[in-house]
């Protein structure tokens, strides 16, 4: 009882010596400033300072009470902690982490792991295309990234990145179409902006703060080689003007690939008004991989050189199988669908498509293929569109169509345009280039996009549309039981 009573008088003390401290800090305190007082904020500081540092030696003068009420504190925590433990022993619950209690004298055995193979029921965690080829073997399928061009030339059919000197050293001279096709490209004038166009040029210069200047009179393309439809001329102009403006937003904030593909897709959008021999269509192909899987590129020993579209339904689809972000192709008419169509009920679902693609692009024949990057890109653009290309000589050679003509590609990267042309030479795909298209970072760099792309149209709108009719077209007829047409 004695006891009882010294603690309750040394817990008094103890609030009692608190109460002092607080009273001691509030009487101490600086009064409030009045109207016109000089004061410091140094000597407002130092004097709380003082008052606490005098509260600390007060509570120091006494370490006995102190240390008494910390020693207390700690009997009271522990007397809590067995209590606990002695109801969770008497309701036969585990100790603390759901660990079983430890009785005197004895170890706690913990199971081993089952480290045998899973069964079959188990399903297998989906894992991303980067982690799961990792520790990949050379003849295992590969991701995107570790493959480049030389790797290309070993695998079944073999890509090989050449330039023009290269190719007419190895083989010889191009097929008829390619050379035609490759000197259009190349030999294009100096000045490819519109002579009509100069006016309005002149006038977007004329303002107040001469921010602006013209073209160079050598920039302008001769009335008789003109090239453009003069009624689509004003809306031509429009586009690249907000063409250059939108590189120089993409290429100042450092923008994604598909801020780029937006300005691109402007560009070709605006052909699709023009006067061709055929109607042609723009399409998103960044989506679509190549099917099936015997039109993938494979490596030396057969085994596929990229995976397939074959994911676990928790995997995201990746870009391993997508090679391309852009494709021009031919727009079929209403007659060419219905011979499409009776033709495809005649083969197989994985036969069902004019390119080398099974989704909603299979009924679009491709002339020319385009692959957008942003600066300093991760993914070889060019390994991307060698893969894609190579998927379509697959295709044509599995139905017999010639491969005789070019087929164009082009990468953005940036600023800059580059076109390549695939050419089937002694049964290799040479991938001919790169070739300068032009730049978006000048008004000279644009307009050269806009030539080369008017050539590239109108060589897929007339010779690709030939052949697309004599290969293509005529398979089709065959399939379906139609009579073909007499040349």
């Amino acid at each position: 009882m004695q006891d009882y009573d010294e603690q309750e008088l040394d817990l008094h003390r103890i609030n009692q010596w608190r109460e002092e401290v607080a009273s001691t800090i509030r009487t101490r305190r600086p009064p409030t400033l009045l109207a016109g007082a000089v004061s410091t904020r140094s000597q407002s500081i130092a004097s709380h300072q003082s008052i606490h540092r005098q509260a600390l030696i007060q509570a120091s003068a006494n370490p006995q009470r102190h240390g008494y009420y910390t020693r207390k504190r700690k009997r009271d925590m522990d007397a809590g902690e067995s209590a606990q433990q002695e109801n969770r022993d008497a309701r036969g619950c585990t100790g603390r982490r759901g660990r079983p209690p430890k009785n005197p004298g004895q170890t706690t055995k913990i199971p081993l792991k089952d480290h045998s193979a899973p069964s079959a029921s188990v399903k297998r965690s989906s894992r991303s295309r980067s982690q799961s080829a990792k520790g990949k073997t050379f003849n295992q399928p590969k991701s995107i990234t570790s493959i480049d061009m030389e790797y290309l030339e070993t695998c079944d059919p073999p890509v090989l990145l050449r330039s023009l000197q290269q190719v007419k050293l190895a083989y010889g001279s191009l097929h008829e179409e390619a050379e035609s096709l490759c000197v259009a490209l190349h030999d294009i004038p100096l000045g490819v902006i519109p002579l009509s166009l100069k006016p309005l040029y002149d006038k977007d210069a004329a303002t107040p703060r001469k921010s602006k200047n013209p073209p160079n009179s050598s920039y302008y393309l001769p009335p008789d080689k003109d090239p453009y439809p003069s009624a689509r001329l004003d809306t031509l102009k429009a586009e690249v003007d907000l063409a250059l403006e939108d590189a120089a937003y993409n290429h100042r904030f450092q923008a994604h690939e598909r801020q780029w593909g937006l300005l691109a897709t402007r560009l070709l959008g605006e052909f699709r008004h023009w006067p061709y021999a055929a109607d042609c269509r723009v399409l998103n192909t960044e989506t679509c991989p190549i099917e099936p899987n015997e039109l993938h590129t494979k490596m030396s020993s057969g085994t596929m050189l990229i995976y397939g579209t074959e994911l676990d339904d928790e995997e995201e689809p990746d870009t391993v199988s997508k090679m391309v972000d852009w494709s021009l192709g031919l727009e079929l008419n209403m007659e060419e669908e219905r011979i499409v169509s009776r033709a495809f009920s005649k083969i197989r679902p994985n036969e069902c498509s004019l390119n080398q693609s099974l989704s909603y692009i299979s009924r679009c024949p491709f002339f020319l293929d385009i692959e957008i990057k942003k600066s300093q890109p991760v993914k070889n653009p060019e390994v991307q569109l060698a893969i894609w290309e190579s998927g379509a000589l697959q295709k044509k050679r599995h139905h017999g169509w010639d491969t005789s003509l070019p087929m164009p590609a082009i990468t953005i990267e940036g600023h800059n345009w580059t076109y390549y042309l695939f050419i089937v030479m002694n049964e290799d795909l040479v991938m001919m280039g790169p070739f300068s298209m032009g730049n978006t970072a000048n008004l000279l760099g644009i307009w050269q996009i806009v030539y080369r792309l008017n050539i590239l149209i109108k060589w897929g709108t007339t010779t690709y549309k030939a052949w697309f009719d004599n290969e293509v077209l005529s398979w089709a007829k065959r399939l379906a039981g139609l009579p073909l047409e007499e040349k």
